[in-house]
């Protein structure tokens, strides 16, 4: 045998024992060696690299519980490690879904992700000019999810609000559906409505890097806004309405 061939023969065994070593290698230990994101962090680890789960992913003000990944063997081959995701346990606790991660050079990407939770939940992390709650089922439909330095690089995507509706003031006010489209604008996640709804809405929100969020558009109420909703106009919280008749929106 060749000194040549002796050494590539040495290199494959050795390339396969490192496989082996970080396929069986517990998930906690690989978890701690992993720079993640500020703020998140993993509760209750277990498994391997290639397949592995959390009881928990938590941030400074939110938490997603039972999260469980498998990792593709064969986008290893490609260079473009990518792993399936699933998390939650309903969407009245907090977020459920499915996606996939995968290294989208050079960044991070999330894709054919399928998410829903209750809208109430994220009612709860947005400051509003008044108090109110809020019911319906939330559904993102994001083909293509792609965060670097800014909180997106690329986003495909889709939202949409079923059943929605709110309480304020002691009032509950059904709403109909919401759809909206995601994208990139200014470094910031974009969700852009769709003004086709049942109070004449026309709004554009922004979540920026740090988590903060931004909204401005428009009110218009049309002959399908809800009756029970137009004592809300007069409190003058929307302030006054313009020669167009709509009442500007700015959070």
């Amino acid at each position: 045998m060749s000194i040549k061939k002796g050494m590539g023969y040495g290199l494959g065994f050795l390339a396969v024992y490192l496989v082996f070593v970080i396929a069986m290698a517990p998930a906690k230990k690989l978890v701690a060696l992993i720079e993640l994101p500020q703020d998140v962090v993993l509760h209750g680890v277990d498994g391997t690299v290639w397949s592995g789960e959390a009881q928990s992913m938590s941030t400074s003000n939110y938490e997603i519980k039972d999260v469980d990944w498998s990792l593709s063997p064969l986008s290893l081959l490609t260079m473009s490690p990518s792993a399936d995701v699933n998390f939650g346990r309903s969407p009245r606790i907090g977020p459920t879904g499915n996606l996939t991660i995968r290294n989208d050079h050079p960044y991070v990407g999330l894709h054919d992700a399928d998410i829903k939770i209750e809208a109430g939940r994220i009612v709860n992390l947005v400051t509003l000019p008044v108090d109110m709650t809020a019911s319906g089922l939330v559904s993102v439909d994001l083909q293509t999810f792609i965060t670097g330095k800014e909180i997106c690089t690329e986003v495909a995507g889709d939202i949409t609000w079923q059943q929605a509706s709110v309480n304020a003031f002691d009032e509950e006010v059904a709403l109909g559906d919401f759809k909206g489209k995601l994208s990139c604008e200014n470094n910031s996640l974009a969700i852009t409505l769709d003004p086709d709804n049942d109070l004449g809405l026309e709004l554009s929100v922004y979540i920026s890097q740090r988590g903060r969020i931004a909204a401005q558009g428009y009110l218009k109420p049309g002959p399908k806004f809800p009756e029970s909703a137009r004592p809300l106009l007069t409190m003058g919280f929307l302030g006054k309405k313009d020669n167009q008749g709509r009442y500007r929106i700015r959070i």
